[in-house]
């Protein structure tokens, strides 16, 4: 198993050297560089011998195993003030439920800058939540993984349909085959974005369309969300998530 970190500051990532015989490595970025390390995972489920060639290829594009970790800046804004949050996600195990494979996400949050009131809005959710995949669909459950994938949304399909086509993530409106209302969800076509010393990505501008608002991310293959962003028009209120750094299990 490797692992790689690559260090990610806007535009440009930059490689850490490998720091023992057992590849350990730490997530950070030159903003965060004082601030505490980054716990991960080293362990992966060895009861998973082997998968379907489909969710294999699933996970090559976002690697949903056991270890890997995705480190973000999180601002939060209001009309009164800018709240800094860091925000760590890692896939902290995996197993194979009722024939799909699904991940175990815990998320966990620091606070960097900003004292946000208890109601404040835009405050990151935390805690542990699951990623189901049934073939190349990626679901999201906040429940137990049991859940009925009609139940849960469906926040990726990968490959990832042509722009003129889509999917709704809301379970209620999933049967749905309109394209572009409210809450339906779709990808541009891929772009290659070049990075210092990993080469060049293939990425997509992922879409929601949200009436009187803002919903967007990028997504890198082979890495995950590098971006993600939700506005509200009708009043001064966000959220903007950048990818600060990554360790990930291929």
């Amino acid at each position: 198993m490797k692992k790689r970190l690559i260090w990610l500051d806007l535009f440009t990532l930059f490689c850490l050297l490998v720091l023992s015989a057992c590849h350990e490595t730490e997530v950070t970025s030159e903003r965060s560089a004082d601030q505490s390390e980054t716990p991960f995972v080293t362990t992966r489920d060895a009861s998973i011998t082997s998968l379907d060639t489909t969710v294999e290829n699933t996970l090559r594009i976002y690697p949903l195993r056991v270890g890997s970790s995705w480190v973000y800046e999180y601002l939060g804004y209001d009309e009164t003030q800018e709240v800094i949050w860091r925000v760590t996600e890692t896939v902290m195990d995996a197993e194979m439920v009722d024939g799909y494979y699904v991940a175990e996400m815990e998320r966990v949050a620091e606070l960097l800058e900003g004292t946000p009131d208890d109601d404040f809005k835009h405050t990151p959710v935390t805690g542990v939540f699951w990623y189901i995949i049934d073939g190349g669909k990626i679901y999201r459950s906040g429940s137990d993984p049991g859940i009925r994938l009609s139940d849960a949304r469906l926040e990726l399909i990968i490959p990832f349909p042509d722009p003129d086509e889509g999917w709704y993530p809301d379970p209620g409106k999933r049967a749905s085959l309109e394209p572009g209302g409210n809450g339906f969800r779709h990808a541009s076509e891929p772009y290659k974005e070049s990075f210092a010393m990993d080469g060049s990505l293939i990425c997509y501008n992922i879409v929601t369309e949200v009436f009187e608002g803002k919903d967007e991310g990028t997504f890198c293959e082979t890495v995950g969300f590098f971006y993600f962003e939700q506005v509200d028009f009708d009043q001064p209120v966000g959220f903007r998530v950048e990818l600060k750094g990554f360790s990930l299990q291929n």
